[in-house]
């Protein structure tokens, strides 16, 4: 599950499909992480700020090329960072130790929402496709919308696995299928 949600995460941070499905305030930006903004800063300023990637890779389920680096803040995890045509793309921390609420909220303040999710089942496949807002959804995150601290959090069991830069929600807020297909854990 924590591969699918990941992956799921990941397709929106890369596309922006979080960002232009919001549907919430106009001023929701992502929250900056060291000073580095999604869709402002360059490559060059990544460099400059984080120094040379430890590693640079491929995501596993999308094949799009990020670098990594180990930090300590927030919490201690691997910061995947996303660089298309010069612009920095996406942010994402994969915690090394799943974080729960409180310490979320420690951290970022107590205006999180809890929003869960559903497959699109019509229009994705192998378990990376589109997402709808879904009351009863299995995929659940911890979402930030407000200006300069757009942030979604993936959670498995209650507790906070990653987190990226990015103003949620994922996905429209009804399913664009039919409602004989809504969902794969049906």
């Amino acid at each position: 599950m924590k591969r699918i949600v990941s992956a799921v995460l990941l397709c929106s941070v890369i596309s922006g499909v979080g960002a232009a499905q919001s549907g919430g305030p106009a001023q929701c930006s992502p929250a900056s992480f060291r000073g580095l903004k999604v869709g402002k800063s360059t490559r060059g300023d990544v460099l400059r700020t984080l120094g040379n990637p430890e590693a640079r890779a491929r995501e596993e389920d999308t094949g799009t090329p990020y670098w990594s680096y180990t930090v300590g803040d927030p919490a201690p995890g691997w910061l995947m960072v996303f660089i298309r045509k010069g612009h920095l793309t996406g942010i994402t921390i994969v915690l090394k130790t799943p974080l729960n609420r409180d310490r979320i909220i420690g951290l970022y303040g107590p205006s999180l929402l809890t929003v869960h999710y559903d497959f699109e089942g019509c229009l994705g496949s192998g378990g990376a496709g589109p997402v709808y807002v879904s009351q009863n959804g299995p995929i659940e995150n911890w979402e930030y919308r407000g200006a300069g601290k757009g942030l979604v959090i993936s959670v498995h069991d209650g507790l906070a696995q990653e987190i990226v830069f990015e103003c949620g929600p994922e996905g429209p807020s009804h399913s664009r299928c039919g409602s004989h297909m809504q969902g794969s854990h049906r």
